[in-house]
């Protein structure tokens, strides 16, 4: 007899911002897993196709609503500290041992940006998509943020 089983896939991003007057906020909220991000994974998975590893965090100014078929940010920052920036990737434990693809990523900001979108890539300036999502944090020249993003496969 054949089993089958659900699998539960889900992005997550958790914000730290750093004052320039030493105060915190944070931020917790999921993402959605993007066209792209789904090609680019499966590509990872077989050895004919080949993929690229997602080691870059990027932010935008741009709030319309995260949607399956868009492929990049819709305005990425490119000054002032916010540009795209490689992390450390690793795999963490959530439910069962490796499960959990984590990317951490730090900006320290040089000038005031507005951020309301974030996205996960693999390359530093193209690249496909894995994850993207709004957000609406304001930052200033002194500012630092810390990013983590975890996408989690588990059993449903």
């Amino acid at each position: 007899m054949l089993k089958s089983e659900k699998l539960m896939i889900k992005g997550v991003y958790d914000l730290v911002l750093t004052r320039k007057d030493g105060s915190v906020e944070k931020l917790h909220f999921e993402n959605i897993v993007p066209n792209t991000g789904l090609a680019a994974i499966t590509a990872l998975l077989a050895a004919d196709v080949g993929g690229t590893g997602f080691d870059y965090m990027a932010l935008g100014t741009d709030d319309t609503a995260a949607a399956a078929a868009q492929t990049a940010l819709l305005a990425e920052i490119s000054t002032n500290g916010g540009e795209r920036t490689a992390g450390t990737g690793t795999q963490q434990t959530t439910t069962t041992t490796n499960d959990t693809f984590r990317l951490i990523v730090s900006w320290n900001f040089t000038g005031t940006l507005q951020l309301r979108e974030i996205g996960v890539f693999n390359d530093p300036a193209a690249g496909d998509m894995l994850s993207r999502q709004t957000m609406n944090l304001d930052v200033g020249n002194g500012d630092s943020l810390q990013g983590t993003y975890d996408f989690v496969i588990a059993r449903a």
